[in-house]
């Protein structure tokens, strides 16, 4: 018989980040694409969200969208998360809270609700390994909850802190006993350590995820010392005046935070500043970000690592007309995905990519919206890309 036809080629690769040549815009027309994406809105503030198959949410879409993050669902689906930055008066969406949206495995919205409430400037926040999302308040006196994606269980007041300024959450599973991380957007705002005791760990050690949520009710917290510098070294105390002090000197105003491979990344707004934590030998790097992609303050951070060799790191960006999304490759370069051309202030925040990596979903904080990009060949984020236009 004859030999069977060969397979046939892959589908050409079309995104070329940074490189805007071919004016590639959302579906609403207010944001530029780099080549090869396209960009759809799913949900705006104080509206219902619209269905598959043309239905609608009960609740409205809750106005100033921040952090978020995307976490497995039913039958292959997942849901996106995110915090309500608003405060206890002024919308239809009143006391901050959390918005869940759902997603079949399809990548269509199949549901949204409420899952907290009676909260107050819920910021950024960042998921668990048992797939909870912690949402951080930033308020004078700030609490650290824990919520159910699903909806099925109330939040929970955690033990990661309190009365402070909080950003955002992250964690190192790959350590025992694990440790977990929250930043504080002030002007002493430290970087604070959570570890579970002895209590905690039993917690941690369950099997089922709804029984690991107390893991963060039991434990002790430390504070982030650095020595100065463009590089150097690191120490955690429990002296939090010092720590104070030292954040105010080095590493003021955090957002962003996340942790891989042993490093932790986070943002230092107001100094516009990248520092990279190595968790394994104590010592650390600055990265500027006043030359590359930012006009604005770099904000919440994201990693799809697929190798060690095709890694990006996602920026949000905090401030000006035209706020976007942003990257930084394995090289240290910079680079710009996509930016918005709405004409006044605007936060791009609640970065979050499918468990697919298909879809990178981004809201634009004061408009309210939430955007759906997807790449035009097919391919993940984390999948090849050409030659990518740095700044």
């Amino acid at each position: 018989p004859p030999p069977p036809p060969p397979p046939p080629p892959p589908p050409a690769i079309t995104f070329q980040p940074g490189d805007f040549s071919q004016n590639k815009r959302s579906s609403d027309g207010k944001i530029k694409l780099s080549n090869g994406l396209s960009a759809k809105d799913i949900a705006t503030k104080n509206q219902k969200v619209p269905l598959h198959a043309g239905k609608e949410s009960n609740d409205k879409f809750h106005i100033d969208p921040d952090g978020a993050a995307v976490v497995p669902g039913p039958d292959g689906g997942w849901y996106y998360v995110s915090n309500a930055e608003e405060p206890s008066v002024g919308s239809d969406w009143k006391h901050g809270g959390v918005g869940s949206i759902q997603f079949d495995k399809s990548g269509n919205v199949v549901g949204y609700k409420r899952i907290a409430s009676n909260t107050i400037n819920n910021c950024g926040g960042g998921k668990t390994p048992w797939n909870s999302w912690i949402t951080c308040e930033e308020a004078d006196h700030g609490r650290i909850f824990q919520t159910d994606p699903k909806g099925n269980k109330e939040m929970r007041v955690t033990a990661l802190g309190n009365n402070g300024w909080y950003e955002s959450f992250a964690f190192d599973d790959k350590v025992d006993p694990p440790r977990f991380f929250v930043t504080r957007d002030a002007e002493k705002g430290f970087l604070t350590r959570f570890t579970p005791n002895e209590q905690g760990m039993e917690c941690y050690n369950k099997m089922n995820d709804g029984e690991r949520w107390c893991t963060l009710e039991h434990g002790s917290l430390d504070y982030l010392l650095i020595s100065g510098g463009e590089s150097g070294t690191f120490e955690w105390t429990e002296d939090k005046r010092a720590a104070e002090q030292n954040a105010r000197a080095y590493y003021w105003f955090n957002e962003g935070i996340d942790v891989s491979n042993g490093r932790l990344y986070f943002t230092s707004k107001k100094l516009k500043r990248l520092v990279i934590l190595n968790l394994r030998d104590g010592t650390y790097t600055y990265h500027s970000t006043v030359k590359g992609a930012f006009n604005h303050q770099p904000d919440q951070v994201a990693r799809l690592l697929e190798n060690d060799h095709n890694s990006i790191l996602y920026f949000c960006e905090d401030g000006g007309d035209d706020p976007g999304v942003h990257g930084r490759n394995n090289l240290g370069k910079y680079f710009t995905i996509l930016y918005g051309q709405y004409g006044y202030e605007e936060e791009t925040t609640g970065l979050a990519f499918s468990i697919d990596s298909m879809h990178m979903y981004i809201s634009f904080q004061n408009t309210g919206r939430i955007y759906d990009v997807t790449r035009d060949d097919g391919y993940p984020f984390s999948g090849q890309t050409l030659d990518i236009k740095y700044h």
